[in-house]
């Protein structure tokens, strides 16, 4: 039996709903709201709160209002909650049965729970991807179907901003004060994502793009994956050329022109610390007999 007021929860289910980034952990913050104590996650920003005037509980990123999640039931503690969950689907609240909440040592096996992944930002670059209408969009407004970034020196909301890598124009950052990323912008945003993830490659909640009527649609399929983490650029040795890539796992080869030959490491790999493995050769005249 869930424990009285325990101090993390599991909001679950409801996976292929507008809220699935939602369906997370919850933890009090010490704080009350409606004579009920206030629920936190760090992995989306959103609260769970009893809204005492209608009697109910609730998701939001603020406290005082919610962004879809609802449940009539005037429980103490989220735990206790027996409700029938209502989510948001645009124009009214629709009842959703499979939206259950438990303490965290109560939750069924099996159901997969974001968690926060801390303050990481090693993810130096990434690429979006999905199905068939998100390429669609991408082909509309970029004439390309594939969508790679890398992140800056800059930061904003105390996250990395990352630049395209075919345009430097468009960008991907977070917005403190929508808490979600949103980018390919030079105006108004092409793609958004309600989460506090400290990188992209780190959302799991559902991403918004726009079309070119500038309807905003769920796209069930966009990820964002991390591609590489980039090691600095190495320079070829005098009397000689480099061939390979600087992404994580990246192999570079160095050759020397004719009559020189290597002097010390012939390939070197990007390691996941961003630095080389092995020390730079150097090409140096060939002895012949």
């Amino acid at each position: 039996m869930a424990q009285r007021g325990c101090p993390t929860v599991v909001l679950y289910g409801g996976s292929d709903t507008l809220q699935a980034g939602m369906m997370t952990s919850y933890t009090m913050t010490g704080d009350a709201h409606g004579d009920r104590p206030v629920y936190y996650s760090s992995v989306t920003c959103n609260y769970l709160y009893y809204f005492k005037p209608t009697m109910e509980w609730r998701v939001g990123l603020q406290v005082g209002n919610d962004d879809g999640v609802r449940v009539r039931d005037s429980a103490l503690y989220a735990d206790q909650i027996n409700g029938t969950f209502l989510l948001w689907n645009g124009g009214e609240w629709i009842e959703n049965p499979d939206v259950k909440i438990a303490c965290s040592d109560d939750v069924p096996a099996g159901v997969a729970v974001s968690q926060s992944v801390g303050s990481a930002i090693d993810c130096m670059r990434f690429r979006l991807h999905g199905d068939a209408i998100y390429l669609a969009i991408l082909m509309t407004f970029f004439q390309t179907t594939t969508l790679e970034f890398t992140r800056t020196d800059q930061t904003s909301g105390g996250r990395p901003v990352y630049v395209w890598d075919t345009d430097s124009r468009y960008s991907l950052h977070f917005v403190e004060r929508e808490k979600q990323w949103i980018g390919l912008t030079t105006g108004e945003h092409r793609v958004y994502v309600k989460n506090c993830a400290m990188t992209p490659d780190q959302i799991r909640s559902p991403w918004y793009l726009r079309d070119e009527y500038g309807v905003y649609h769920v796209v069930w399929s966009v990820t964002a994956s991390c591609v590489g983490k980039l090691c600095q650029q190495l320079m070829a040795p005098s009397n000689g050329n480099i061939y390979g890539g600087s992404s994580y796992g990246d192999v570079v080869t160095y050759h020397c022109d004719a009559g020189y030959e290597i002097s010390g490491d012939e390939k070197r790999t990007c390691q996941s610390d961003q630095t080389w493995s092995g020390t730079q050769p150097t090409c140096v005249r060939g002895w012949f007999p």
